[in-house]
């Protein structure tokens, strides 16, 4: 069957866009007879099937082939072309992504001629050595009339767009592992730090300890025979001993926190009272600086499940740090509320001084690891920049916030937000507890031991 190409000369046929319309049915009124027409119509269905970048065949109820284009013949590249589709099975080998071989029943085209409609499946073509990675779509035409189905094929060659795809998934997975073992190696090495940290830190407080210890026995056993400047020597040993261990310790619980092995101890607890004895006990300091020390409540009592040693690292760290910035005469004003956030109540705490204040551009930094506004600060009181890291950071594992509210020259406001739920766990009466009040007095001695007067 001859190929036709079709265009039109009659000038009626260009528009005035400049653009030229083909219409190749006006084209079949030219012809007289329908065998012309019907020969005109077939090679305009040739035409277009052969100018099909794709292969395509066209096959009766039988699964003969009753149309192939160039496009087949070039692509199969075999001496002798097949004629229906066993001779397609015979010539050519069918495999999946993985290598498995379609069975008889699976082939697109058998598919088809049970009028099942297959799509851009993906499929491995073998012919003797060479192989193609081709997508598959086969549908079936069925004709009412003479009730029979004959279907087509389509095959397209896709082995270059797939293995470039490949290529991309290949380097997308090379790199993906390469920075998994970077993670890997990058999470190893922190915890080898995490572990060292730890390790020296535990070894820098046994020797504190000692010293303490020795201090305090020469202080008791021998306070009779100790001149007042010897008894001055041994109090400035205590207090920078004391400086060292909250060094130590506030890096020992950053530490516990980052490697996530801190947990929290929850127990239901009076936290007015809590905080009011937190407050007394710091009270000397605030005395021996002439500082105005005041707690307020808009609570008489409030039981609520917290862990109060991480309670009391929070408050004493902010109560350290507004007696050492805060001037003879100022105020420091202690609050315990409840405030209302995203339509639940939570525990407001907040420790507000009329201290140096913070500058707004510096109000994040302080909450950084080592972050101190001014350096030039250490002039006035001693002090390693941990400790509002450290305060942050408990804040936070205790599903809380905190925020600053600032001015330079005119003080500071740090605003604690903590959540109000209970424990399942027996209540329990704070001031009752010796032990917890023992506690408090010696983390009270190690918290202010970096304040000089």
């Amino acid at each position: 069957m001859d190929m036709i190409s079709v265009k039109s000369d009659n000038s009626s046929d260009i528009k005035e866009t400049g653009s030229v319309e083909y219409k190749p049915y006006d084209k079949l009124f030219e012809y007289k007879s329908m065998e012309e027409r019907i020969h005109y119509q077939s090679q305009l269905f040739q035409n277009v099937i052969e100018n099909l970048p794709d292969t395509f065949l066209l096959f009766d109820e039988y699964g003969k082939i009753i149309l192939m284009n160039s496009q087949f013949k070039n692509w199969v590249n075999v001496p002798k072309l097949p004629k229906n589709l066993n001779e397609i099975y015979d010539t050519f080998d069918y495999y999946d992504l993985e290598g498995n071989k379609f069975e008889d029943k699976d082939y697109p085209g058998n598919l088809a001629l049970k009028g099942i409609y297959i799509k851009d499946k993906t499929m491995v073509l073998r012919i003797d050595d060479d192989e193609k990675i081709i997508s598959v779509t086969t549908y079936p035409i069925y004709n009412k009339e003479l009730d029979k189905t004959i279907f087509a094929s389509q095959y397209r060659d896709i082995t270059d767009q797939f293995m470039y795809k490949k290529l991309v998934e290949d380097q997308q997975t090379r790199l993906l592992k390469i920075e998994m073992e970077k993670n890997e190696q990058l999470s190893r090495s922190m915890e080898i730090k995490d572990e060292f940290f730890i390790m020296i830190s535990h070894e820098l407080k046994t020797p504190i300890a000692v010293i303490n210890s020795a201090v305090q026995a020469i202080k008791l056993l021998c306070k009779d025979e100790l001149s007042q400047a010897s008894t001055d020597f041994l109090e400035m040993i205590l207090q920078n001993s004391n400086r060292q261990l909250k060094l130590v310790n506030n890096l020992l619980d950053i530490s516990h926190i980052e490697s996530e092995s801190c947990k929290l101890r929850n127990r239901n607890i009076d936290i007015v009272k809590l905080t009011n004895h937190i407050v007394e006990t710091i009270r000397v300091y605030s005395d021996q600086k002439k500082i105005n020390l005041v707690f307020t409540t808009t609570m008489k009592k409030r039981i609520i499940g917290i862990d109060e040693e991480k309670y009391e690292k929070i408050l004493l760290n902010l109560l350290s740090n507004a007696v050492k910035f805060t001037s003879e005469g100022k105020m420091i004003n202690v609050k315990l509320s409840l405030k209302r956030v995203d339509n639940k109540y939570m525990l407001c705490l907040q420790v507000k001084d009329e201290g140096i204040g913070i500058p707004e551009d510096k109000a994040d930094i302080i909450f950084e690891k080592f972050g101190q506004v001014d350096s030039s600060l250490s002039r006035q009181a001693e002090g390693s920049g941990i400790g509002l890291s450290l305060v942050k950071k408990l804040v936070i594992l205790m599903g809380g916030d905190i925020s600053l509210e600032s001015e330079a020259g005119k003080g500071s406001n740090f605003i604690v937000l903590l959540p109000i739920t209970k424990v399942k766990d027996k209540q329990i009466d704070y001031s009752d507890k010796q032990g917890t009040s023992d506690r408090l007095n010696q983390s009270t001695i190690i918290e202010f031991s970096d304040i000089y007067f």
